[in-house]
């Protein structure tokens, strides 16, 4: 250890000119360590580390089970892409069908209806509504002939429609069940007016149409401040806490979108389901192949 040496001794120079180092400095010192703490562990041949050596014995095992698992691993991601397929397939189908009426008399139903629309009247409490920021207007997809691209993006907004979704507490008529509405998309510059002037105005009676919602998934790096009233992904409880609601959302049609009045554009419904199971199924597959050519050329 270095508390054993003198490093300016007349042993610590002798013991440096023995090993062939030109100056006994501290460098000198940690080297010539290094050289008495390996010398009993000659590297060779016969004497490399285990695992190598371990490789080296079984290697054409290895390369027998390495194709095997990488094509195993490729044939369930096979299978992964084809549910996740019909599952996308069931949601779109399911958004299609016609709206039934809102199940206010089991709340329990509403487990089993995501991405069904339902029909529901009500009032709008306008006093407790907040935003979700940022978002992009989803609805542009309808019309895209990407759209299966844009259906798997995640909930971030892009650049060029920068905005947010407007909640609104709703009543339920002719009960004291207070939900949420998710009233559309508005972009950046309305936001303010939401927050202020938008919260001044008069409970609204209206008979809507919109898809039952679930939460999302929280963001990686960013957490809702409800003290703050800042919002960045859709937490029900939190939401419902928040403005005196019950964890119940609903996003609302775009067909009750007026461009005149500057309300909210609907139709923000989000399928975030990325289906990326068959570039996964692709690289196993590849994988096994290469790994196989390998132990082939190798037995060859």
């Amino acid at each position: 250890m270095l508390q054993d040496y003198d490093l300016y001794s007349d042993e610590h120079d002798e013991q440096s000119v023995r090993m062939g180092l030109p100056r006994p400095d501290l460098y000198h010192f940690f080297d010539r360590e290094f050289v008495h703490r390996i010398q009993k562990f000659p590297i060779g041949e016969t004497n490399r580390p285990w695992l190598l050596s371990y490789f080296s014995k079984n290697k054409v095992f290895a390369f027998k089970v390495v194709p095997a698992t990488t094509f195993c691993l490729g044939c369930w991601q096979w299978k992964r892409h084809i549910w996740k397929t019909n599952l996308i397939e069931k949601i779109r189908s399911r958004m299609k069908e016609e709206p039934i009426e809102f199940p206010i008399d089991d709340l329990s139903q509403l487990e089993q209806l995501e991405y069904r629309k339902v029909h529901i009247k009500g009032m709008y409490l306008f006093q407790k509504q907040f935003v979700i920021r940022w978002r992009g207007r989803l609805d542009l997809a309808e019309n895209d002939p990407q759209k299966d691209n844009l259906i798997q993006r995640n909930w971030s907004s892009t650049l060029n429609n920068n905005g947010a979704q407007v909640i609104t507490p709703f009543k339920i008529s002719g009960t004291d069940q207070v939900i949420m509405i998710n009233r559309g998309w508005i972009p950046a510059e309305r936001i303010e007016y939401e927050l202020n002037e938008g919260r001044q105005r008069k409970p609204i009676e209206k008979d809507i149409t919109g898809t039952v919602r679930r939460s999302e998934m929280p963001h990686r790096f960013l957490n809702n401040q409800p003290n703050k009233n800042i919002w960045v992904y859709k937490d029900l409880k939190q939401m419902a806490n928040h403005c005196d609601a019950s964890p119940i959302l609903i996003d609302v049609d775009k067909s009750l979108f007026n461009e005149g009045n500057f309300e909210p554009i609907g139709s923000q419904t989000n399928i975030a389901l990325r289906n990326q199971h068959f570039n996964y199924m692709l690289q196993w597959f590849s994988l096994s192949a290469v790994t196989l050519i390998m132990w082939i050329s190798k037995i060859l």
